[in-house]
Order: C-alpha cells, then sequence, then structure tokens
C-alpha cells in the first residue's frame, strides 16, 4: 500500500465533486495537482534506481516500466473514454478514485529484509 496512490485515489474524488459543483479555480489547481502526483514521481524513481541497480539493469527496468504503462494505456484509454462519453467526466473521476483506493489495498509491495 502506497499513500501516494491514496492521495491521488482522494484527488480524484474531490475532483469529482468540483466538477460537479462546477467550481472553475479549484478544477484548474485540483488539475494541476494531479499532473504533479503523476509525474513527479518519476525523476525521484529514476534516483531511486540508480541507487540500488546497476546501470544495465537501470534501463531494462525502465523500459519494462515504460512498456507496461503504454500496455495499460492502450487498454484503459477506451474504456475511460467510453466512460466519459457515456456518463460524464465527474463519474469517470469517481470511478478512477475508487478503482484506485481499492486496488491500493490488494496490490501490496514488499520490502526487502536486510541482513
Amino acid at each position: 500500500m502506497d499513500i501516494s496512490f491514496d492521495i491521488l485515489g482522494v484527488v480524484f474524488f474531490i475532483m469529482f465533486f468540483v466538477i460537479k459543483t462546477k467550481i472553475m479555480l479549484a478544477i484548474i489547481l485540483l488539475y494541476f495537482f494531479l499532473y504533479l502526483l503523476k509525474d513527479g514521481r518519476r525523476p525521484l524513481a529514476v534516483d531511486v534506481f540508480g541507487d540500488y541497480m546497476r546501470k544495465n539493469e537501470r534501463a531494462t527496468v525502465m523500459s519494462i516500466e515504460s512498456q507496461v504503462g503504454s500496455f495499460f494505456m492502450i487498454v484503459l484509454a477506451p474504456l475511460f473514454g467510453y466512460i466519459a462519453d457515456r456518463f460524464g467526466i465527474a463519474t469517470l473521476f469517481f470511478v478512477v478514485g475508487l478503482s484506485i483506493l481499492v486496488l491500493n489495498r490488494f496490490l501490496k509491495v514488499e520490502k526487502n529484509k536486510k541482513c
């Protein structure tokens, strides 16, 4: 369980309510915050990978991570587009926020215990 994904899920829920109430400034600020949460982790991850992996391992891991991300976008983009077209963008934010919070409970990362 990762706290940043919980924050992301909560921000999606807040975005749902803000879109429903049509507060434009809050929508813009929350969208900017979502952008920071999504893309702000990448430089930190690269730095951490650099500390724990050799250069060729790091390149392989980053390549696989990029391919998995592309695969999920290929699969999820049409689904998200359908939900937004059929039910509205606010409902999409609600569904994505709920999905993030639920999935974060089931997907656990085990930490290495150093001897």
